[in-house]
């Protein structure tokens, strides 16, 4: 992405740097050029954003996560267990949160 924005900025710079030419056809087809590239690179940020949003790493740090909770509240895993897979807090919260869980368990109208 860096690449396309230095291949922007310089195209601009050369077409700056050649005003000496006095000749209107290059002027327009420079400017052309320039609106090509941009429009090329707004196209590609914008894919490149969509492409983002579609994938999460899994962390609540993520821009793009998406919590697993159904609307009843329950979680959704893959392995089944009905809690969080990727936990990032202390261990004393991590073992409140289990006990939490077997608690909701054995009494269902928790």
């Amino acid at each position: 992405m860096k690449k396309i924005f230095i291949l922007a900025a310089s195209v601009l710079f050369i077409s700056s740097c050649n005003m000496k030419k006095s000749n209107s056809e290059q002027a327009l087809q420079d400017s052309i050029r320039v609106a090509d590239s941009i429009a090329v690179l707004e196209y590609e940020k914008e894919q490149a954003m969509y492409d983002e949003i579609q994938t999460s790493s899994g962390y609540s740090s993520d821009p793009n996560f998406r919590p697993t909770i159904s609307p009843d509240g329950k979680y959704h895993t893959i392995d089944g267990k009905a809690r969080q897979i990727e936990f990032q807090g202390s261990l004393e919260q991590k073992q409140q949160l289990e006990m939490l869980d077997e608690y909701e368990k054995n009494h269902p109208d928790y």
